[in-house]
């Protein structure tokens, strides 16, 4: 039987992805990037999934590959936004997509979102909570590896 930290090293060896993806509980709106004063959000979108580079969500509005977008994210209800300029890098219909991804309840496409940094400190901020995200899924209070 695998140990749990032989399964993380396997997982990190095996995946190529620069960041550790996670599920969390981010709200996500987004605003294409039309005028400099856009202010015309869509969301909440269903986030799949986040990491440090970029976020993967799913939307009803259609969107090109490149197309250049203003991400919005609420970490917690209570604290300010934070703001980042993306870039769609992939994106996909739901007709194609495995039958994991098909739960999503009309919504029609899944997106690749890559997170350039507007602002050093917001980055920072966001940063900062993904990675803290990251020790409390894997290490307990002691900083061990959390048992299955």
């Amino acid at each position: 039987m695998k140990t749990k930290y032989k399964i993380i090293t396997d997982m990190i060896s095996s995946d190529k992805r620069l960041c550790e993806r996670l599920r969390l509980p981010l709200k996500v709106y987004y605003s294409e990037v039309l005028t400099k004063d856009n202010t015309e959000w869509t969301g909440p979108v269903i986030l799949d999934n986040a990491s440090g580079n970029g976020l993967m969500f799913h939307s009803d509005k259609e969107l090109a590959r490149g197309k250049k977008l203003n991400i919005r994210l609420f970490i917690e209800d209570n604290m300010r936004p934070i703001d980042f300029d993306g870039e769609v890098i992939w994106a996909r219909k739901k007709d194609c997509l495995p039958s994991i991804e098909k739960g999503a309840k009309g919504l029609g496409f899944l997106y690749g979102v890559f997170i350039k940094e507007k602002d050093i400190k917001e980055y920072q901020r966001f940063v900062t909570y993904i990675t803290d995200s990251i020790i409390d899924e894997y290490l307990d209070e002691r900083g061990r590896l959390r048992e299955e």
